[in-house]
């Protein structure tokens, strides 16, 4: 993760707790803000063995898992920071023995597959903010096509964390949020359809003469509004 963060992100990113990005209400929800998981390839090969997945397939003196069936990581062409992680986590499945491909694709032709096919393994993909409640993270991600979410089509389904997520949504007690959020974490967490990597760092400069520029992170860009005067 921290290797990611200085390589593909140059320094500008924070590894992510879990589905509600920091700077969001709730965040700590999500075992008290620190990530759930650690780099550590020797717990992934150990967990491998132990599942009976073990190393039964030679590639060129070279033994792998699955019988030589190979993971495809897809992202979207063009993007830097995607592409650079995917090689290093397909560099890190080479370790553990498991084959894997990367694949750039267009961004229509990446959402048509994401949304219209089950064709894919593994997606980089990200998200950004629409308004500044937990809801618009972890609905979208951990809420399945039941409640009308699972947004990037991975299929994953959890009645109890769908009842949490509900229950988050429409509370207005945050004591109530903050429970049920904490109980949809840690049951998703144990059995993620997400591996969650980073959230990113913005730097946005402007000249002294840009004006009616107000930063707000979860808000798009108005350039209609904006205007050109000297102070």
């Amino acid at each position: 993760y921290n290797t990611a963060i200085e390589t593909a992100w140059n320094g500008y990113a924070a590894r992510l707790a879990g589905a509600i990005p920091k700077g969001m209400p709730y965040y700590d929800t999500q075992n008290n803000g620190q990530p759930y998981y650690n780099y550590d390839l020797a717990m992934a090969e150990q967990l491998l063995d132990d599942a009976g997945y073990v190393k039964d397939y030679e590639l060129d003196g070279t033994m792998y898992r699955f019988n030589g069936t190979t993971l495809r990581l897809f992202y979207n062409a063009g993007n830097s920071e995607r592409e650079t992680m995917a090689v290093m986590f397909r560099a890190a499945l080479d370790d553990i023995g498991i084959l894997s491909s990367i694949i750039a694709e267009g961004w229509p032709q990446l959402l048509h597959r994401m949304y219209t096919t089950d064709d894919w393994d593994t997606m980089f993909i990200g998200w950004g903010p629409d308004y500044n409640d937990p809801d618009d993270y972890i609905a979208p991600f951990m809420g399945s096509a039941d409640i009308s979410q699972d947004t990037y089509n991975t299929g994953y389904m959890n009645a109890t964390v769908d009842a949490k997520i509900l229950e988050g949504k429409y509370s207005a007690d945050t004591a109530v949020r903050a429970a049920a959020y904490k109980t949809a974490y840690d049951i998703y967490i144990q059995e993620p359809s997400f591996i969650f990597l980073v959230q990113r760092a913005y730097i946005r400069p402007w000249r002294d003469w840009v004006q009616n520029y107000s930063y707000n992170p979860v808000r798009e860009w108005y350039f209609y509004d904006y205007y050109k005067a000297y102070p």
